[in-house]
């Protein structure tokens, strides 16, 4: 439905009405009724990308735009929204049952009380991950570009930085664990692939690479912690010319703590992270 409502040009003249809020709206009764409101939403989705297309490339209003170049914007407006409402049913089409599970039993929990959520076993582990503030694997960001694993970048002091060869940009195409067969990670959903290319500490991952204007190839990490330093607490002392005065700033991005190891341990917190930048702070003179 949503290729053949785009697949014709809107008409930006007609007087239309269109309820963007869900809460006012009731269920289509028919399938015609159901295109129509499709219809709108999507000539709202194009509009809205028109007019900021139309701003990028310098015209003040719509009728600024020169009748004949108005067509052919159109027409990338369209193009836009349709891509990226495929790309919206390609992630809809690679949920699994588990997925269906997970939602339900989120909806389950939270029918009991608003405070409680079901977290899956992945969820878990990237929650426990961001209190930590450290994982295990390659350190590196990863983002999906139009089906494939781009590298965003290296996280500095981490195993792929210290192996030296990923660099920002980098497709990754498959994933193999040491010498087991290569996984081909093509239009894989990132968090499955994130999945793979994450593990235990001492193990080694061989990541199969593609680099603009080079030839395919195969880059061994072996897996470490990997601390995630803009997690953590940050501090600095600002000094102020006009008045003369010093500033003590502390940034703290997170709550954090790590409650498999424990401060006892060595692990790290929040609190006590603050109470290091303040004490660090008073020592260099701040006087606020």
């Amino acid at each position: 439905m949503v290729r053949q409502i785009l697949a014709q040009p809107f008409d930006f003249t007609l007087t239309e009405d269109y309820e963007t809020d869900p809460d006012k709206l009731g269920y289509c009764r028919t399938e015609l009724e159901l295109k129509e409101r499709w219809r709108k939403e999507l000539k709202y989705r194009v509009l809205s990308r028109y007019l900021a297309m139309a701003e990028e490339q310098g015209f003040a209003t719509p009728a600024a735009v020169p009748k004949e170049k108005r067509a052919p914007l159109e027409q990338q407006a369209r193009e836009k929204v349709l891509k990226q409402h495929n790309d919206y049913f390609a992630r809809m089409h690679q949920d699994t049952v588990q997925d269906q599970y997970d939602r339900y039993l989120n909806a389950f929990t939270r029918a009991f009380d608003p405070h409680t959520g079901y977290l899956p076993p992945q969820s878990k582990e990237d929650f426990d991950i961001s209190m930590r503030g450290t994982l295990e694997g390659i350190g590196a960001t990863l983002r999906d570009d139009e089906g494939y694993i781009k590298v965003v970048k290296i996280i500095p002091g981490s195993p792929a930085d210290r192996q030296g060869q990923l660099q920002a940009d980098d497709i990754i195409l498959a994933v193999a664990q040491g010498p087991s067969e290569p996984v081909d990670i093509s239009d894989m959903r990132l968090r499955d692939a994130v999945a793979l290319i994450r593990g235990k500490k001492g193990s080694e991952v061989r990541l199969s690479v593609k680099r603009a204007g080079h030839m395919p190839m195969v880059i061994p990490i072996i897996r470490d912690v990997v601390i995630i330093e803009e997690s953590f607490v940050k501090s600095a002392v600002i000094d102020d010319p006009a008045s003369g005065r010093r500033y003590g700033y502390i940034k703290i991005p997170s709550f954090y703590r790590d409650f498999e190891e424990g401060s006892s341990k060595g692990g790290r917190n929040s609190t006590e992270d603050v109470r290091t930048a303040l004490v660090v702070l008073k020592r260099q003179g701040s006087s606020d």
